[in-house]
């Protein structure tokens, strides 16, 4: 869930405290089944809390998914961060036990990842699995889950070109490359 929130969270405020979390995914099948997993590890986590509540907004192309507590706000604010390009793990998530660490590298390459057909100039189909990210602090996060793993990866950083186009930097891990099986 970590994961998730990392790729595809943000709080709502009242007042300027934070009140809420919110997902939003857009509306596809894939999608809809990590809306699907969001919810449930919503549920399991927060258990007894307030029911999460879901939104489609079909013009938008959107599934939001809102959890209302400033508990829970907080909770997500102290393992997640805050603002796309400040968004970092607390640094204990750095140290805790592989098996958690591969479901928060998951999630959150489930959110703001894809898979990337490559032809090389042999002819071969290759795929690369891609996560991008505007915090430099969470991209060598993941970097380093991803080593602690045994997951190699390169970095593709875009600032200039980024940067003159009005957009900020991003970061773009790069998770092997692997033959194609078709």
């Amino acid at each position: 869930m970590i994961g998730y929130f990392l790729a595809e969270g943000s709080y709502l405020k009242y007042k300027g405290e934070k009140t809420a979390v919110e997902f939003n995914f857009s509306l596809s099948k894939e999608k809809d089944t990590l809306g699907r997993e969001v919810i449930g590890l919503l549920r399991k986590v927060f258990d007894g809390r307030n029911e999460p509540r879901i939104q489609e907004r079909p013009n938008r192309d959107i599934l939001m998914i809102r959890l209302y507590g400033r508990d829970v706000a907080q909770w997500f604010y102290k393992y997640c961060g805050e603002y796309s390009h400040e968004k970092e793990l607390y640094k204990d998530c750095l140290y805790w036990h592989p098996n958690i660490q591969k479901h928060i590298l998951a999630t959150w390459i489930n959110g703001d990842g894809t898979c990337r057909n490559i032809y090389h100039r042999n002819g071969k189909l290759y795929q690369n699995i891609t996560s991008t990210t505007c915090s430099e602090t969470l991209h060598y996060q993941m970097k380093f889950i991803a080593s602690r793993l045994s997951i190699y990866s390169t970095t593709d950083y875009v600032g200039d070109r980024a940067t003159k186009r009005g957009k900020k930097p991003y970061w773009t891990l790069v998770f092997g490359s692997k033959e194609s099986q078709s």
